[in-house]
């Protein structure tokens, strides 16, 4: 369709137009004035229209003509509005029927079809996904088994067992239960290469050689000789507490007392205790009193993602498992900074370089002495990429959990106030006899203050310092449990705020903090309690 325009000299002209005509028409205005001749063709952005201006004639546009431009810019975005829409209905129905199929092939397979569990976990890792998500990890765990007993389904191939009788069977020493690719989410990246560590190498034949060179160093004869290195850190601990607490002796001085998060300092303390230890030299945290190298900032990240994409592992390759994302993000300015990984490497390279075999003490000597060390006596050489493996677990994964472990036995002590003066009593007691060293000892605390093992225990069963479950991979010949047969390849795991939990191991009232549950007795039947407390208390393996 169209509509009637004239040239001076009367004769029609079109403007073809698609539905829209009878709204242009008013728009344009033309003068008399000639000009020279030329055929123009005008195309606007919209693809729906065109002005096709074949007069001899220069047109005078007014600013209806600008009107007209955003009533066709606004067409435009409605048509493209539904164009995307369009795509996104027809992503949804994709999705929808790769769920499907999913769900046909895993959801009612045999083997693991009678395994009861959520209904969302038996097509799909997306109630895994939600529930790493939401940060109420342990609460959604405990409340699955809860309602479908020692055995759910918490995923398409991923079974969650309550079962403490299982612990020594699929995470002991000479277990044949290997690690999931949820692991690979752990590994940092060195040379382009993955750093398969002692904690997340899925080989057991290379989970074997690396500890063989450090389970000495990890027996609690070799850790006690650690502790002038611990005290010192302890000991500037203390003093930051005390000027926290305690007002300057010159009432000259100013002095404003303010909140202080204990948490914070707790982590600060954890890290400088992991360096000293590590390499005889602390991170400096307790000096700073903030977090300036950012390590814990991305350590959090780092967990924060694996506990994410450890749910959809096969993600990872494409994320910060990618040596050329990684190289990307070493190229944005600052980023180097923020990277956790990037920065403990580096230290432990310092630290390899510099490293001094004949200054340390023999009955003190660091992490790192102790490898140098092996090295130079033992029948086979470490390699450095080996060393640096090691070294870096200390620092990272080390550090974390002592610092949760520690934040909870504070958290505790602070929320049960009996508990708080029962503990300093027998600790003023012993000091008042001349019990204790400047910094008490371990040997010390065993023997004169044993109520505090039982704080220490029962806060570690309330709160252990990983929230989900440890994943391995079902060997060949399957697993019969509770009458559901797993087979070979099929993901389990225990989950240690499960366990932790069991009523018909710790007895009643497991919510509560009660370290008196873990005190020894004569009776039996309590004897044989404490066993079966002792063998599930996963926050100790």
């Amino acid at each position: 369709m169209g509509w009637p325009a004239y040239k001076p000299d009367g004769s029609p002209m079109v403007f073809a137009a698609n539905g829209i005509v009878s709204q242009l028409a008013p728009m344009l205005e033309f003068s008399n004035e000639s000009v020279e001749v030329s055929e123009t063709l005008r195309y606007t952005s919209q693809p729906y229209y065109i002005f096709v201006n074949y007069l001899t004639l220069k047109p005078r546009l007014t600013s209806k003509v600008a009107m007209m431009n955003r009533i066709l810019d606004a067409s435009q975005g409605f048509i493209l509005g539904l164009v995307y829409l369009k795509v996104i209905a027809i992503s949804c129905i994709a999705l929808f029927l790769a769920c499907a199929v999913s769900y046909l092939r895993t959801a009612n397979k045999p083997e693991l079809g009678s395994v009861p569990g959520p209904r969302l976990a038996r097509c799909s890792n997306l109630w895994r996904l939600r529930n790493s998500v939401s940060g109420l990890a342990p609460q959604n765990f405990q409340k699955v088994h809860k309602t479908y007993g020692k055995v759910v389904r918490t995923g398409p191939n991923h079974i969650s067992i309550s079962d403490p009788s299982m612990i020594p069977v699929i995470y002991g020493i000479s277990s044949k239960y290997s690690k999931s690719a949820f692991y690979n989410t752990l590994t940092p990246t060195l040379e382009d290469k993955p750093l398969y560590s002692i904690f997340s190498t899925q080989d057991p034949k290379h989970h074997r050689a690396l500890r063989s060179g450090i389970a000495q160093k990890y027996s609690l004869s070799s850790l006690l000789q650690l502790e002038p290195l611990v005290d010192e850190v302890t000991q500037s601990f203390a003093k930051k507490m005390r000027a926290f607490s305690n007002p300057p002796l010159d009432a000259s001085q100013p002095y404003t007392a303010k909140i202080v998060d204990i948490g914070e300092w707790l982590q600060f303390y954890a890290f400088d205790v992991i360096g000293s230890i590590t390499f005889s030299k602390t991170f400096g945290f307790l000096d700073a009193g903030f977090d300036y190298t950012r390590v814990i900032e991305g350590i959090d990240f780092g967990l924060k993602y694996a506990g994410l994409i450890g749910q959809i592992p096969s993600f990872h390759p494409w994320l910060f498992g990618s040596p050329m994302l990684q190289k990307i993000i070493s190229y944005i300015p600052g980023a180097e900074k923020k990277d956790p990984i990037r920065t403990v490497l580096q230290m432990i390279k310092d630290a390899l370089a510099t490293v001094d075999t004949t200054s340390k003490e023999t009955s003190h000597e660091d992490f790192l002495t102790f490898l140098q060390k092996q090295n130079e006596n033992g029948s086979s050489k470490m390699s450095q990429k080996d060393m640096m493996n090691h070294l870096f677990v200390n620092l990272l994964a080390g550090s974390d959990t002592t610092a949760i472990s520690l934040r909870s036995i504070f958290y505790f002590l602070m929320k049960n106030p009996r508990t708080l003066s029962k503990l300093q009593a027998e600790i003023f007691a012993a000091d008042q006899a001349g019990m204790f060293s400047e910094t008490i000892t371990y040997a010390e605390a065993q023997k004169h203050i044993p109520y505090l093992a039982l704080v220490i225990k029962e806060s570690l069963r309330l709160h252990p310092a990983v929230a989900l479950m440890l994943e391995r991979i079902v060997p060949q010949g399957g697993l019969t449990l509770h009458g559901h047969y797993l087979p070979a390849g099929t993901i389990v795991g225990i989950n240690a705020w499960v366990v932790h939990y069991d009523e018909d191991v710790f007895g009643d009232h497991v919510h509560e903090f009660r370290p008196e549950r873990w005190e020894e007795s004569k009776d039996p039947v309590k004897i044989e309690q404490l066993k079966r407390m002792e063998r599930s208390f996963l926050a100790v393996r």
